[in-house]
Parts: C-alpha cells; structure tokens; sequence
C-alpha cells in the first residue's frame, strides 16, 4: 500500500564502522515512523468517511521490521465493511419512500436510502455472518429467503483514497528522517 523510501541508509553504511549499529537505527526508526502512517492512515480515513476508529483499526495489517529485514509494511484488508459499521438510520414507518434504512458512507454526502434494506440480527447457523451480529440485509429474491448482508468499502479502498494516501506519505517523509537520524546519533554515543 505505502513504501517508505530508506534515504540516507546506505550513505550512513559507507561512512560509518559499525553497520550493525545502522541497520538497528534503521529498523527502530522503520518502526517507529510505520506506527505513525498507521496512526495517519486512521486519521485520515475517519475524516474522510463515517466510521469508527475500533473498525478501521480492524482492518490494518502492519509487519515491523528488523536489522535483517529493512522494511515496513501496511496494509487494509480487503475485507470489505458492513454498512451497520457506517453512520446510518433506521425507519419503521413508511414515510414517502423512505421506509427502510438511510446511510451515510462518507461525511461529504447526507443519508442515502437504501431501498428494500432492513437492519437485523441473524441466529446462528443463517450462514450470512456471524450470529448475533447487527448488520443491516436485503432480501434477494420476492421471497422472504434468501437475504444478503450489506456491506461498504474495505479499509484497503478507503486508504487507496488520494487524500488519505498523500497524508500517509507526507508523515512516511517527514517522520523517517527525523527519526533515523534520533535514532542513529543515540545509537552511536553508546560504546
């Protein structure tokens, strides 16, 4: 989803003894600045659209880095979200058209009507999700069976979104420098 560029890495494996000490410098700051885009990628989706911060955080996959293996890496899964996980509203009475359920997937549009959606819980062994779970269904077919859980974008779509990718790369910049230099100086004072 996002590579942090290690800039000054190899400069700083020329220059200086003790290579060890700069491949760790790398790793602690790859690290450090990985959980800061994760932080951004998080803030940057809730801006963006109406959900939780507990469910996008669901959605992240980060693997660390170590001296042997120089890179981070984040992730949305591509598991995509239910619409009960977005801001949404339920109606029981039919109001001119408006009977069923209105969802708001992003904070730039106003409710939508989802028509012939209900919310709903499902018992155990229904095979749609999990038992128990709210989510909100329409039916498939005239009949009351078969029903299907409705869902929006995976955290992988709402990262892919430019403003939020452009945030997560302007933290990935800054921090990495910042943090391998801290880093690198704190590593060498020590003998």
């Amino acid at each position: 989803m996002i590579s942090i560029d290690v800039k000054g890495v190899k400069q700083a494996m020329l220059r200086l003894p003790d290579i060890r000490k700069v491949r760790r410098a790398a790793s602690m700051a790859l690290n450090r600045t990985g959980k800061g885009v994760v932080t951004e990628m998080d803030r940057g989706i809730r801006e963006e659209y109406t959900i939780k911060r507990a469910d996008v955080r669901d959605g992240v996959k980060s693997y660390t880095a170590s001296e042997s293996n120089l890179r981070f890496q984040v992730s949305g899964t591509t598991r995509k979200i239910s619409l009960v996980k977005f801001q949404h509203r339920a109606s029981r009475t039919r109001k001119k058209g408006v009977a069923g359920v209105r969802v708001r997937v992003k904070k730039a549009g106003g409710l939508k009507p989802v028509v012939g959606a209900f919310p709903g819980r499902m018992k155990a062994g229904a095979g749609v999700g999990a038992a128990g779970n709210m989510a909100i269904f329409k039916r498939v077919g005239r009949t009351r069976l078969p029903i299907k859980r409705l869902t929006g974008p995976s955290v992988f779509k709402m990262a892919d979104n430019d403003k939020v990718r452009r945030r997560m790369e302007k933290r990935a910049t800054d921090q990495f420098d910042r943090e391998f230099t801290r880093n690198l100086d704190r590593l060498m004072k020590r003998r």
